[in-house]
């Protein structure tokens, strides 16, 4: 199927049959020519090794047969049937100081990956600022094998956004947040920031950031 990519095959005779083609190769059609006498100890196993597609998900449905000359000869075939799940891991990690002088410039950063080998398709990502911070503007940068749908900018308190990452630790998407803390703000900041995955049975990510005590 086109869902298995990489796809190569070998083979292993035993008895007295033969292959004439196809012994190894690669690509996803195996086509091989061979002679079996008749007999339990003759057969030929082919192996065939291949990564599915990370983005693939649902139901991998894989047939082989063979093709006898001999007239009047069955031509048996054989089905597997495969359930792939994609599944990505993310991963979320908001940094921030962990002190500040109320009147001052806060930054956040927030960095999203996907610790797995299935790709995260529409992920959401979002941030809800809290009111004691103003002004607040953000940016989304992607890095590797991953994507933002949508805009990749914006302004006000509540954060969302959309994306794709790619499994493996070279992919993410990171969001630099700006704002201004209140004047009068004395206390304690918190923060939380969650990267929602679309894809069924798997769990969101989250990451609380504090800032210490303000004065």
């Amino acid at each position: 199927p086109a869902s298995i990519l990489n796809t190569a095959w070998t083979s292993v005779v035993q008895g007295t049959a033969s292959i004439s083609t196809g012994a190894t190769g690669s690509g996803n059609t195996l086509d091989a020519t061979t002679n079996i006498p008749a007999g339990a100890g003759n057969k030929i196993i082919f192996t065939i090794t291949g990564k599915v597609d990370p983005a693939f998900n649902g139901s991998i449905s894989n047939t082989a047969s063979v093709t006898a000359t001999e007239p009047g000869s069955p031509s048996p075939t054989s089905t597997v049937n495969t359930i792939a799940s994609r599944t990505p891991v993310l991963s979320i990690a908001k940094n921030g100081p962990s002190s500040i002088n109320a009147g001052e410039t806060i930054t956040y950063t927030i960095d999203v990956t996907n610790n797995s080998a299935s790709d995260a398709l529409n992920l959401a990502i979002g941030d809800v600022v809290p009111a004691t911070i103003t002004n607040v503007n953000w940016t989304a940068t992607k890095t590797g094998n991953a994507s933002i749908t949508g805009a990749a900018t914006g302004t006000g308190n509540t954060i969302s956004l959309n994306g794709n990452i790619a499994g493996g630790s070279g992919n993410r998407i990171t969001i630099v947040i700006t704002g201004k803390v209140a004047a009068g703000f004395s206390g304690t900041l918190t923060n939380t920031a969650t990267a929602t995955p679309a894809e069924a049975g798997t769990s969101p990510g989250s990451r609380n950031k504090g800032c210490g005590e303000l004065a």
